[in-house]
This record gives C-alpha cells, sequence and structure tokens, in this order.
C-alpha cells in the first residue's frame, strides 16, 4: 500500500517537472523500490543494522553518491550514513596546462610603431604585380613577423576551471 502510494506520488512528480532531481530516502526493511521504480538507483551500497542495508536512498542520478557508514545517532539501531557526491571538480579531473602568451607593453608597442613608421610599404605593392592576395599576405606575414621579434613570449599555467579573463594581474 505505501510502495503504491509512493509510486503514484513519485510518478506526478516526474511527470510535472521532468528535469527535476528526485531523491527518496527511507528505512525500507523488507520493500525494494527498484520492482517498482526501475529508474531509481540505491546508493547505500553498507550495511545500516545487523549486517543488513535497511535503510535506502534513492535517486534518479546513476552513481552520484558514495555512503559511507558512520556510528547511529543517540540510542537508534541503525547506523548512520554519509553520503558524499561522488563528482570530481573540473580542477582535479584535468591536469593544468601550460600555455605560451604574448606579453604586450608600452615599449613593444611604441618600438612597433617606430619599425611600421620606417618600412617602405610601396615595396609590398611593388613585389605583388597588383596581386592583392599575394599583397595581403606578404604585409600580413612582414607585420607577423615584426610582432614575433618585439613582443616577448611568456609560458604560463592555466587551470581547467580558470575562467579565459583571468590573468596573473588579478589572481596577486
Amino acid at each position: 500500500m505505501a510502495l503504491n502510494k509512493l509510486n503514484l506520488t513519485l510518478c506526478k512528480l516526474e511527470t510535472t517537472y521532468p528535469e527535476a532531481a528526485f531523491i527518496v530516502v527511507g528505512d525500507f526493511n523488507k520493500a525494494n523500490l527498484k520492482t517498482r521504480l526501475p529508474k531509481l538507483y540505491q546508493h547505500i551500497d553498507c550495511a545500516t543494522r545487523a549486517g543488513k542495508t535497511l535503510d535506502h536512498c534513492y535517486s534518479n542520478f546513476r552513481d552520484a553518491y558514495k555512503a559511507l557508514p558512520r556510528p547511529p545517532f543517540g540510542k537508534a539501531d541503525h547506523n548512520s550514513i554519509l553520503l558524499l557526491p561522488a563528482y570530481r571538480q573540473k580542477l582535479k579531473q584535468e591536469a593544468p596546462a601550460l600555455r605560451s602568451v604574448q606579453r604586450w607593453s608600452d615599449q613593444s608597442d611604441s618600438t612597433l610603431q617606430d619599425c611600421f613608421h620606417h618600412v617602405d610599404w610601396d615595396m609590398f605593392h611593388i613585389a605583388s604585380n597588383n596581386n592583392i592576395d599575394e599583397y595581403a599576405d606578404s604585409v600580413s606575414e612582414f607585420i607577423r613577423k615584426c610582432i614575433e621579434d618585439v613582443v616577448p613570449i611568456a609560458t604560463i599555467k592555466t587551470f581547467p576551471n580558470q575562467k579565459p579573463w583571468i590573468d596573473g594581474s588579478i589572481r596577486v
């Protein structure tokens, strides 16, 4: 009777809130929700009383928790259970990555401005024989080469949980 009522209530809630997290916890003794609600997963896999798992915790997430037995509260005859999320932080899932970045400064800006000020830009136009693609490629390559020569490159360590806009000046 109680399992039927629980089943009806959960089915109604799942229909109303299909994206919600459902957690059902209780002392089920001989009852097993897996027969009535196969979409729910049991998280407690350790004995809670006299070598048997009587207390259950079901949710609609497979392998979401790790159950750790703890001593009973007060004069209770059941062990308490600590459920730890099985989720691993993104920071712990991936190793930090090393990236090379350009360190722009006022000095590198002024050096590049001076370099570009003294360039004979017509030589690129003449060398390209009025071909716009060749002209664009040669000018772009020249600018890239100048930047490579003038702007220093630094290797930084980035962490998986680090937002892209966070840099060394903010973290200090």
